[in-house]
């Protein structure tokens, strides 16, 4: 049984997913930043003492572009969220098909029942308080954010490079320091589970 991966089976099926995430990534950090220069520009114009007026259309220019972005975004969301539960009941189609069309021998290899145990998890998922939890469903919506994520983290980190690059590792040595003991603890913690 040939396995393929997660994107590529996207891919095959349906290409208008990537579309929407090639669009999603930059919407969102783009909203992101106008999150974080509201705030600053409101400063701005209280410390140059600009007229009203001013101060007004430069807040709407920033409020409505923002608006929008963010409403494109939910857009998008939706329609990778939607995107992905078709995804997700052609594989459990597919999958029922694979089981109803197996032959018996095929069916005692255990190379056949792995690849079916972790197909059956990956497609129905697991039960956690009470709703079920399916790791195909949400796949490119988790994807895109992660990359949203990364890209808004590389663009804040170029920002403050420009301002001053004494202030890259000072930012980035805590978060690093902090997810290297945190795996330090969680193997430790790991080790005493599997001692008992």
């Amino acid at each position: 049984m040939k396995r393929k991966s997660l994107l590529q089976y996207q891919w095959k099926r349906n290409r208008t997913v990537f579309f929407c995430g090639f669009f999603y990534v930059p919407t969102g950090i783009l909203a992101g930043l106008l999150r974080v220069y509201l705030p600053k520009a409101v400063l701005s114009e209280l410390e140059t003492a600009q007229t009203v007026a001013h101060m007004g259309m430069t807040l709407l220019v920033i409020s409505v572009a923002l608006l929008l972005l963010l409403l494109v975004q939910t857009r998008l969301e939706v329609s990778i969220s939607r995107y992905g539960y078709l995804l997700l009941q052609e594989m459990r189609g597919e999958y029922a098909k694979r089981l109803l069309t197996a032959n018996y021998e095929e069916m005692e290899t255990q190379d056949f029942r792995s690849a079916r145990d972790q197909a059956k998890q990956a497609i129905y998922g697991e039960r956690m308080d009470g709703k079920n939890i399916t790791p195909v469903n949400d796949f490119m919506k988790n994807l895109l954010s992660v990359l949203t994520n990364i890209g808004s983290v590389v663009l804040y980190t170029v920002m403050i490079a420009r301002v001053s690059p004494i202030l890259i590792p000072v930012l980035l040595l805590p978060p690093m320091l902090i997810f290297y003991l945190d795996g330090k603890v969680g193997v430790r913690e790991e080790k005493k589970i599997w001692i008992r």
